[in-house]
Parts: structure tokens; C-alpha cells; sequence
């Protein structure tokens, strides 16, 4: 099963994003989150382990860039989507 994040502090684009990837393969497994530090917390977290991230570029804070390239320092494998 592939798992998918979705990182966006805009809820309607998480919805919007969430319903498009369940019409293309509803086997995906999603979790969602509204900043870049709790995607990063997660990934850390031993339980939790994306294949693929979608990471919004604009977000308050740690925004997606920073984000990307704090997830690169710990799993270099992961598919990353802007």
C-alpha cells in the first residue's frame, strides 16, 4: 500500500488534493497535516512512513522548501511533490 502525505495549511486545498487522489487510486493510504512541523514530527515518528509528499511551498512558518529539506536529512528516499 502506498502511503501519501499531504502538507498544506490550507484546508480546502487538503480536501480538493485528498478527493483527486482517492478518485485515482482509493487504495491510498493519506494523512494529512496543516504545517511542516508536524509532517516532520510524524515522519520521525518510527509508526508513520510516506512514500509520497505533497507539500505546499507557501505556508507560515517552516514553509514548504525548509520542510522538503529538513525530510531530505532524514529519509532521502521519499518522493517529494510541490
Amino acid at each position: 500500500m502506498i502511503q501519501v502525505a499531504i502538507c498544506d495549511d490550507t484546508e480546502s486545498d487538503i480536501e480538493l488534493l485528498s478527493r483527486a487522489l482517492v478518485a485515482y487510486d482509493p487504495s491510498l493510504k493519506m494523512r494529512t497535516f496543516r504545517n511542516g512541523n508536524l509532517l516532520i514530527d510524524a515522519l520521525m515518528d518510527s509508526e508513520f512512513n510516506a512514500d509520497i509528499l505533497f507539500l505546499d511551498i507557501y505556508m507560515p512558518g517552516l514553509d514548504g522548501i525548509k520542510t522538503a529539506e529538513k525530510i531530505r536529512e532524514i529519509k532521502k528516499d521519499v518522493k517529494i511533490i510541490f
